[in-house]
């Protein structure tokens, strides 16, 4: 094997030699590899064969054309080019050809990058371009707008107190100022929580201890509604490893859905258990009997931006969603329209620590 055949052989680019009629005559390793295809599978086949089916009859135009006026160049750098493989997937390409008249034809020699990984980082830089920008803002406005927010809850919880001597229209009119600036406070966490581009620092964590807290912050507000919350948490849960205020502002987002869903006189149940034939998994289970979820929206509950809740945000749900993949747990809903929700939370426990009664 001559050098230049050793370098077109094993070359890490995707190398495709092809005729004047637009026949493959051979291919390197990296494209049989790449494309999927065995060796010398390629041999004797169109050149549209690597091309994505909706676009054979364009790229035979341009094939065709480019024989007229061969020269060697790279194929429209600003172009988004796609690639097909043999099991019909499509992939982004970058590709420059180069043309050489011999004794035994014209050829054109395709030079075929796989870019996916490349566009990949770039697509994640400017994302975290984009977090980072979105970040600043969103904690400056949270600043000016916590105070005044911390100031008009803390009031509307001291006139919700019982005893206090109001009128049952003013009452329902300071439970409403009251609900909705805890949802305004809900609002701004999410938004803060959505621009942080690293998990935050983990720690043992007492699953038990989590709800506890969580309850604290939206259980006056559902008894106050007429709700019923029951807890039923398993004494002896193993710890498990993670960041508390992470996992209860998932907690919390999941009993206001809850709370949401419901009308007077329901109720919500939180429960913590090992999780069954897991020994070394636990689970939080957040059940209500309120209005459900209709099917053809279960299935885009944890997208980005998805909400069924009229003036709802979608952050809640996706944030939830990434808080479990952050702790290398999983989250899922089972719901039914008319019976109920319940969304599940699992989590590895942390290896030989246990929680003691909560």
């Amino acid at each position: 094997m001559s050098p230049y055949e050793a370098y077109f052989e094993f070359a890490p680019d995707a190398l495709v030699l092809v005729d004047e009629h637009g026949r493959i005559v051979r291919s390197n390793l990296s494209a049989d590899r790449i494309f999927g295809y065995s060796l010398g599978e390629l041999q004797g086949q169109s050149i549209e064969v690597l091309v994505p089916e909706g676009l054979r009859r364009t790229h035979e135009k341009h094939r065709l054309r480019f024989m007229a006026e061969p020269r060697s160049r790279p194929v429209g750098p600003s172009l988004n080019l796609a690639a097909r493989r043999k099991d019909g997937s499509e992939f982004p390409v970058e590709i420059s050809l180069t043309y050489a008249e011999t004794d035994a034809g014209s050829f054109v020699v395709c030079n075929i990058s796989d870019i996916t990984g490349r566009l990949t980082r770039e697509s994640e830089d400017r994302r975290r371009e984009a977090l980072t920008m979105l970040g600043t803002t969103v904690a400056g406005i949270a600043h000016d707008l916590n105070n005044p927010l911390s100031v008009i809850i803390s009031r509307a919880e001291l006139l919700l107190v019982p005893g206090v001597e109001l009128t049952s229209q003013t009452r329902s009119d300071v439970e409403v100022i009251y609900r909705h600036a805890r949802r305004a406070s809900r609002i701004i966490q999410d938004l803060l929580a959505l621009t942080r581009q690293d998990p935050r620092p983990h720690e043992t964590v007492n699953l038990n201890e989590v709800v506890s807290r969580a309850l604290l912050l939206v259980e006056g507000q559902m008894l106050r509604e007429g709700k019923k919350i029951i807890v039923d948490l398993t004494a002896d849960l193993p710890m498990m490893m993670g960041n508390p205020v992470s996992l209860e502002q998932v907690l919390v987002n999941l009993l206001s859905n809850a709370r949401d869903a419901m009308a007077a006189g329901s109720i919500v149940k939180v429960r913590t258990a090992r999780s069954n034939g897991q020994a070394d998994w636990i689970e939080l289970a957040v059940s209500d009997n309120g209005c459900g979820i209709p099917p053809d929206a279960l299935s885009k509950l944890f997208r980005f931006l998805y909400t069924t809740k009229p003036g709802g945000t979608g952050l809640g749900l996706w944030l939830a969603k990434r808080t479990a993949i952050e702790h290398g747990g999983t989250i899922e809903v089972d719901s039914k329209v008319g019976k109920g929700s319940t969304f599940m939370l699992r989590f590895p426990a942390a290896p030989s620590l246990h929680a003691g009664n909560a």
